[in-house]
């Protein structure tokens, strides 16, 4: 482990707080996964959302600030910028705060069809969808512009597995 990383957690990987128990941002190593401590508060509707499901960037300020939302209307409306996959159950009431671990790199199961005709070895992205991922869209007209943040890669599609890789 590299020197200046958090060792001990107060919290196991699927717990959800109504405090921040461990700072939010704060990340985490397990084997070949990567979790981070994040605030989840949907602004405009109750979302639940259970292990597996993927949650977005709070619109404009979410990254800076380790807050995602579960209520795909809340982030980004371009495109939303995939924060991770839920690892613990969470009611995600409307403008109630939760503090919870989520995925952000390595192997995953998710939850959800994988959305727009995705096959093994497509680049995945934030679904407009709540809780989804769907493959990486090029644009017609500039050929070179992608649409989206990359997530990960579908591993197997149609298993529902992602070689996720959300940003910090």
């Amino acid at each position: 482990m590299p020197s200046g990383f958090k060792r001990v957690f107060l919290t196991p990987l699927t717990a959800v707080e109504t405090t921040d128990k461990e700072g939010v941002g704060t990340l985490r190593f397990e084997g070949n996964k990567i979790y981070k401590w994040v605030l989840l508060q949907n602004v405009t509707a109750t979302v639940a959302v259970v292990a597996g499901d993927a949650v977005a960037y709070l619109a404009a300020t979410g990254h800076n600030t380790n807050q995602v939302v579960s209520d795909i209307s809340d982030a980004d409306a371009t495109q939303p910028i995939c924060a991770g996959i839920i690892v613990g159950t969470v009611a995600a009431v409307l403008a109630t705060a939760y503090y919870c671990w989520i995925q952000i790199k390595g192997p995953v199961t998710v939850t959800e069809v994988i959305g727009g005709s995705a096959a093994d070895g497509h680049m995945l992205m934030q679904s407009t969808t709540d809780k989804t991922l769907t493959k990486l869209v090029f644009t017609e007209a500039a050929p070179n512009t992608i649409l989206g943040a990359l997530s990960g890669v579908a591993t197997d599609a149609s298993a529902k597995l992602v070689a996720l890789d959300c940003p910090f």
